[in-house]
């Protein structure tokens, strides 16, 4: 049970990355969460960590992935207020022209 259930999550958690679902990803790192909580007090041999392995590289990944969109979205949000100002210096220049 426990194989598949990390797999369902790992792949849920890939398709919720790629589709920007970022809701969904929190959701599906809390329910990682419990289950690396749940294996906490299970026995050591019930524990497939092949599957576990596969888990955290696919959480890593998504990790890096998401990082890289926020820092993408931060270089646009900054480009944004850059440029801001000098529309806004237009703006002004230009309401003052037409009167």
């Amino acid at each position: 049970m426990m194989r598949e259930e990390a797999l369902m999550l790992n792949n849920a958690l890939h398709e919720a990355c790629q589709s920007e679902d970022w809701l969904q990803v929190q959701s599906l790192d809390r329910d990682i969460s419990n289950l690396l909580q749940r294996l906490r007090s299970a026995p050591p041999e019930t524990i497939d960590m092949q599957a576990l392995r596969v888990l955290q590289q696919g959480h890593y990944q998504v990790i890096q992935q998401s990082q890289r969109r926020l820092e993408t979205l931060r270089q646009t949000l900054q480009r944004y207020h850059s440029s801001r100002e000098g529309l806004q210096a237009y703006d002004l220049f230009s309401s003052t022209q037409g009167e």
